[in-house]
């Protein structure tokens, strides 16, 4: 073909210049790519990473296409990990969660054949997880990395340390701090058998970072000091800048905050350009002034703090400066200015959380209703089509052998049969279209009471709450006149009451939009929601988890988290308990709920109909995520609520999706 290519091409040229011929010029020939070709993309795309993702996500692309055409599954496989890595390192960890998805999948040869890449694989993932904050799922990937490496014949251990180091730092931002704490000192003794410099330090340096999650500061500070020798030795500017600033954090926590100065100085002569360009370092050395009292250069660096912040979607650090310059400000008594950073914060604050969740939850949501609906169209259409297959090969069979005087009879018998087995097609379609309606009736009901919530939540937040902060505002200017007038006394206690008013409206508005479970997941909101409804010696709530958890689909863990509140609600309200336990747990395939509580329990019948527990509400929920209940109550002893779910069914619509999305 190649030969074929360069005599035609060698034709063209003599017909169009024969003034090349007359010169006796040669003809160069342009050759197809090879193979080899594919690894000078793929290291080319390593050297220039460094200088531009861009470029390197765009040779690794093109190394992938040269890999598909010459259908080579070793270059496939390596062009897709060379390009998950460029992604994640560009910020865009869809995308590269995609990719990895895409190797699981189609490639399950080379992840059996080379031992190494399947964790390669699972850690990769689970880092893009963690990148956007979903822990729970970045965990449950951890562990199935660490699942494969024990599982190799041969143990990889710079693999094993990493994944140690990436597991102890996910379960080190959540409540799991003494296992944290386990995987972070593997990671270090086994990067100490290694001699990696670098990964002791870092792998240090996570540990300190620990402890000071917990507040053990002296602890913390031994190891930040270990780290900071590390770095220092082999000259790691960059990250003795960022230890001398965690060192400061610490001590700003103890409230030592000259010694916290002198730290965020080391690190500010350090490098300094790098310095004033850190919105954090700015936000601590504003921190630190303002509890030295000292606002006016506390609003300088928060200040600073902002306009660095004005191009980037730093949410976390935004509302912390602009809360804090409210503070500062009213301090100052330039009420006016406080106000303007207060409304501000308030601004951000209640858009992050009505605007950004609830649009993601929605669309989340949409998604997820019409992927659910096509699949079961198709399950239902293979179902029949399967049936009517069957019954055809049947027909055919039976034909065959049905001969002499045997032949009417099993012509009738086979039509009767026909006939028959379509009625009955035709039932089971009909009753699962009916089914199907009541699903859909159901669920248009339930996600028009949570927009309902979701309206009333935004209304009183950004209407009567921002009516009420505006009046607290101005009456706060009357603060800074000498002398009160003599009715000081009912103008203070109007100000104590417009303040406990607009917590009360808060707390109502965020009890209506689940704040936590946006923010926290599925099973830290149930505990915080635990924590937040308990009652000292009044009403203790107590929630317990089994098992790893995986992240769920937002719409579905919403309608469990109403589940949950409701059961929690009725065990107070009707059956008057004080003490209610929440169980969740997992096993290979269900997610298990059990709502258990002292009160004064019931007798009901076997439908579970009593009116006073809201158990219709309850049973429409538990349908429309296709699960199963029972209660068990006895008078005088309690109330026990069972409830079982399918894993896989609540978690599709996360990264199941994203994945068919990509291939769609």
């Amino acid at each position: 073909m190649r030969r074929l290519s360069a005599i035609a091409v060698c034709i063209i040229c003599a017909v169009c210049c024969p003034e090349l011929k007359a010169q006796e010029k040669v003809v160069r020939i342009t050759a197809l790519p090879e193979k080899n070709s594919i690894d000078t993309l793929l290291q080319r795309a390593q050297r220039v990473q460094h200088v531009s993702l861009d470029s390197a996500i765009a040779l690794s692309k093109r190394a992938l296409f040269l890999s598909r055409m010459f259908h080579s599954t070793h270059h496939t496989v390596q062009s897709l990990l060379r390009l998950g890595s460029f992604y994640f390192e560009n910020d865009e960890y869809q995308n590269s969660r995609l990719i990895y998805w895409e190797i699981l999948q189609n490639f399950p040869h080379p992840l059996k054949s080379d031992v190494s890449l399947l964790p390669l694989v699972y850690n990769n993932l689970a880092n893009t997880y963690l990148k956007q904050g979903y822990r729970d799922s970045a965990v449950h990937f951890y562990y199935r990395s660490l699942a494969a490496i024990k599982q190799s014949p041969v143990q990889n251990k710079p693999m094993l340390s990493l994944v140690y180091s990436n597991l102890g730092a996910a379960l080190a931002t959540d409540a799991q701090r003494d296992q944290a704490l386990y995987y972070l000192q593997e990671a270090l003794r086994l990067t100490r058998q290694l001699g990696d410099t670098n990964l002791i330090a870092q792998n240090i340096l996570s540990i300190g970072l620990t402890y000071g999650d917990i507040k053990a500061y002296k602890t913390a500070l031994n190891y930040y000091r270990d780290a900071l020798d590390l770095y220092t030795q082999k000259k790691k500017m960059s990250n003795i800048q960022s230890v001398y600033i965690k060192i400061g954090e610490v001590y700003d926590e103890m409230k030592q905050y000259q010694t916290a100065l002198l730290y965020y100085d080391s690190a500010t002569m350090v490098n300094q350009n790098r310095a004033n360009e850190n919105a954090g370092l700015q936000i601590r050395y504003g921190d630190v002034y303002k509890q030295l009292g000292k606002y006016e250069r506390a609003i300088a660096y928060y200040e600073r703090s902002l306009e660095l912040m004005s191009g980037e979607s730093n949410f976390l650090g935004k509302p912390i400066a602009l809360y804090a310059l409210a503070e500062c400000y009213h301090a100052l008594n330039d009420n006016n200015r406080a106000y303007t950073f207060q409304k501000a914060y308030a601004d951000l604050k209640d858009s992050l959380l009505n605007e950004g969740k609830i649009r993601t939850i929605n669309q989340l949501e949409i998604k997820y209703r019409t992927v659910e609906q096509q699949k079961a169209l198709a399950n239902q259409k293979a179902l029949i089509a399967g049936q009517e297959k069957a019954l055809l090969k049947k027909n055919t069979l039976i034909a065959g052998i049905s001969v002499g005087s045997f032949f009417l009879v099993t012509l009738l018998f086979v039509l009767y049969r026909n006939h028959r087995h379509k009625h009955l097609l035709q039932k089971a379609q009909v009753a699962y279209i009916e089914q199907h309606r009541q699903i859909e009736q159901l669920q248009a009901l339930m996600q028009g009471e949570e927009n309902e919530r979701s309206r009333i939540a935004q209304e009183l937040h950004d209407g009567i709450g921002s009516l009420i902060a505006a009046a607290r505002m101005h009456l706060d200017i009357f603060k800074g006149e000498k002398e009160l007038p003599p009715y000081a006394s009912s103008y203070k206690n109007g100000l104590s009451l417009l303040d406990e008013a607009y917590q009360g409206l808060r707390h109502t508005a965020h009890n209506l939009l689940p704040e936590q479970l946006f923010l926290n997941g599925f099973t830290r909101g149930i505990q915080l929601y635990c924590k937040k409804v308990s009652r000292k010696d009044v009403f203790k709530v107590d929630c317990q988890t089994f098992g790893d958890i995986p992240e769920l689909n937002p719409g579905k863990a919403l309608s469990l988290y109403r589940i949950v509140q409701e059961l929690v609600h009725n065990a107070s309200k009707h059956g008057q308990a004080d003490e209610v336990t929440v169980e969740i747990g997992t096993d290979e395939q269900h997610l298990r709920i059990n709502v258990e509580d002292n009160g004064k329990g019931w007798v009901a019948g076997g439908d579970h109909s009593d009116p006073g527990i809201g158990i219709s509400n309850l049973q429409n929920r538990i349908k429309i995520l296709g699960g199963a209940f029972e209660v068990d109550s006895r008078i005088g002893v309690g109330t026990t609520v069972y409830l079982a779910f399918d894993l896989p069914s609540l978690i599709s619509g996360t990264y199941q999706r994203s994945v068919g999305e990509k291939t769609n």
